[in-house]
């Protein structure tokens, strides 16, 4: 795990997984001093009946959402004091459960030194949040064992229906030059956003600048005013929007900062500095991971142990991999600079665990040991959004993979992916901007999207039919890439009976009616063999038997699950898969005696969002169906929605066409 800067906005709803995943900077939990209650709100009572009116299916809005953000002295040194203050109309609570129970961010480079919470029940009345009701936390309990990145976690108390929780604190940052964001918009409406950033007249005087995005703002250019302060005058930029609607939550949907409006604000140095990526990324290297990287007889040991008896590059590329993917565990222990910083790799082979960047930089010190140059990959996951290239800040970045010039476009490994073979490369790193670092190298290279059929679900169905349209048989599931992953993960982690519950729940998920008689894994304890499940079945009443005939739908066998996040013709954000991947089902059904069957036309549909082929034969007396589907498309805008629809119409019915069988005269 490799950390980043908080953003503008850094209070988190606990139903959203990005405050587990977007990374805050930090090392020192700071103590919270609540200040005077104020007796009035600070914000105008809203108009119920005309919020109600305006957003019916709302159940809360957002008054007001607003920061500030002032550089200058923090005591004796330069940083930033970062004042948030966040109304939310709540109209309905049942609706609104996620904005009631909250988290902020507590950590060197968000020092909490005031908070204030309450519940309005009127313009006249309120119950504040006590000093013994904030609570502190881990901001990421599932995947970091040891951390100071703690947090502040309360509930609003006394709500209702028709209240308002208000919300202003303080924190405190040592550094002037780190990456924040602040989103205009939410899954609630909200009615006023703004957002100022304050810098010392001085600042600009000595070069100091600011590098700014602005995306989807109705007015692009700040406010500017130049107000007086005790230690010189200041210059605030300010950026505002107003009656902004709710971003929609729908399943598949991308992360929030990829549709909001937003600003995006990167202090950068003089420029006499030569701030850029490369010097960005050549101090990295030089100064927190080339140390850590220092070889030693065990490691040389290790990797020349691991490596006998492999002649090519690859198979040692593979040894070594497989060691640091399954031998050393995933545990993160992120404390001041750790956060940033891999523990040596001696030390992270001595305790035979870490995390991303430990990993990394072990797997690193292995192949540097067998002559194979290999380089650090900082990379921000698919799920967190796109590097923003123009802002440069190693903040933006949450994990750490290897490349390694090997092939025409090069070898990419995250050995942290437990599960994945090594010429994998999970979905959550593909088709992303990955910082490549290493003696004398920082630029920014493209990882892969990898085809379809790299990540596949292979199904074949080998059963017979009875006159009462029973089908039994079995069913044999192979799985590569991301299934294979997921599958491996699960059963993995599971003892006897909780794979047969497993193999159970698989079964009804492929065929719905299924009966589960036996089952045999094989594959499961080394990730370059095929795992594959044999699922011995019984299902009764399959098909429908009408006289002489007995018709079996040809989706007996599920399709894939790609038209769900499509199927509300209302939807409005673009749909984002996980990664490309295939179905390829072999179906070999063997009619009752005396009986014989009608062969379903062949199918080639190849769409540029999704594609689907079928071709069927007589198998010695049995009928035979092949048919493969592929998800050719990891995002599918608004644009191309009506496309990829009828594509998945066309799909549907040729799974569905069912298969005849009839009584042979």
């Amino acid at each position: 795990m490799l950390r980043h800067s908080p953003s503008v906005r850094a209070s988190f709803p606990r139903s959203g997984s990005l405050a587990r995943l977007a990374l805050v900077a930090g090392a020192v939990l700071a103590l919270i001093t609540p200040r005077v209650a104020f007796g009035k709100p600070e914000f105008d009572w809203p108009d119920w009946d005309a919020l109600k009116a305006k957003y019916p299916d709302a159940g809360a809005v957002f008054l007001l959402d607003e920061t500030v953000s002032e550089l200058g002295r923090q005591g004796d040194e330069f940083g930033r004091r970062v004042d948030v203050h966040q109304v939310i109309a709540i109209i309905d609570p049942q609706q609104a459960a996620g904005w009631l129970d909250w988290e902020i961010p507590n950590s060197e480079y968000h020092s909490l030194s005031r908070i204030e919470a309450r519940t309005w029940l009127s313009p006249n009345q309120s119950h504040r949040v006590e000093k013994k009701d904030f609570h502190d936390v881990s901001m990421f309990p599932d995947q970091v064992l040891y951390s100071d990145i703690r947090g502040k976690r309360f509930a609003f108390p006394a709500i209702a229906p028709r209240t308002v929780i208000d919300v202003s604190y303080e924190y405190t940052s040592p550094s002037i030059y780190s990456y924040d964001q602040h989103l205009f918009a939410h899954h609630i409406p909200t009615l006023v956003s703004r957002v100022s950033f304050v810098v010392p007249r001085a600042f600009l005087a000595e070069e100091f600048d600011q590098a700014v995005r602005v995306s989807g703002l109705t007015r692009t250019t700040p406010m500017v005013q130049v107000l007086p302060r005790p230690e010189g005058e200041v210059k605030q930029f300010t950026w505002e929007m107003r009656d902004v609607e709710a971003i929609v939550q729908e399943t598949q949907m991308p992360p929030l900062s990829d549709l909001a409006p937003l600003i995006r604000l990167a202090p950068r140095a003089p420029t006499r500095t030569g701030w850029s990526w490369a010097w960005v990324g050549r101090h990295y290297y030089d100064e927190l991971l080339m140390p850590q990287l220092k070889g030693t007889p065990q490691i040389r040991e290790l990797a020349t142990r691991l490596t006998a008896g492999f002649a090519t590059p690859i198979d040692k590329v593979r040894a070594l991999y497989g060691y640091v993917q399954t031998d050393v565990r995933y545990v993160a222990i992120e404390l001041g600079i750790g956060g940033y910083q891999p523990h040596p790799a001696q030390r992270v082979l001595g305790l035979r665990y870490g995390d991303c960047k430990d990993k990394s930089t072990l797997l690193l010190s292995l192949l540097h040991e067998i002559g194979i140059e290999g380089f650090a990959a900082l990379v921000r996951t698919r799920d967190q959004g796109a590097v923003d290239t123009a802002l440069v800040n190693i903040g933006q970045f949450n994990h750490m993979i290897v490349w390694l010039p090997i092939g025409e476009s090069g070898w990419w490994l995250d050995p942290t992916a437990e599960y994945a073979t090594a010429d994998y490369l999970p979905a959550a790193d593909q088709g992303i901007m990955a910082l490549v670092v290493g003696p004398s190298v920082s630029r920014f290279l493209a990882t892969p999207v990898l085809d379809p059929e790299r990540s596949i679900i292979d199904r074949r169905v080998l059963a017979a039919m009875d006159e009462e349209g029973g089908l039994s048989g079995t069913l044999e599931i192979r799985v590569g890439g991301e299934p294979g992953m997921d599958y491996r993960g699960a059963f993995r982690t599971r003892g006897a009976p909780g794979r047969e519950q497993l193999i159970d729940r698989i079964l009804t998920r492929e065929l719905s009616g299924a009966r589960l008689k036996e089952f045999q894994i094989t594959g499961l304890e080394s990730v370059e063999k095929p795992l594959v499940l044999a699922i011995d079945f019984a299902w009764p009443r399959c098909a429908t038997v009408a006289g002489d005939a007995i018709v079996l739908p040809g989706d007996f066998l599920s399709p894939p699950g790609w038209a769900e996040p499509l199927r509300r013709t209302s939807r409005r954000n673009p749909v984002l898969f996980d990664g490309l991947e295939q179905r390829r089902d072999r179906i070999r059904i063997l009619p009752p005696a005396g009986w014989t069957f009608d062969l379903p036309a062949g199918v080639a549909e190849q769409g540029s969002c999704f594609s689907f082929f079928r071709d069927a034969s007589n198998d010695s007396g049995a009928v035979r169906i092949e048919r493969t589907a592929a998800l050719e498309r990891l995002a599918i805008s608004r644009p191309n929605f009506d496309l990829a629809r009828s594509e998945l119409a066309r799909g549907e019915t040729a799974y569905s066409e069912p298969i005849r069988f009839r009584r042979a005269r």
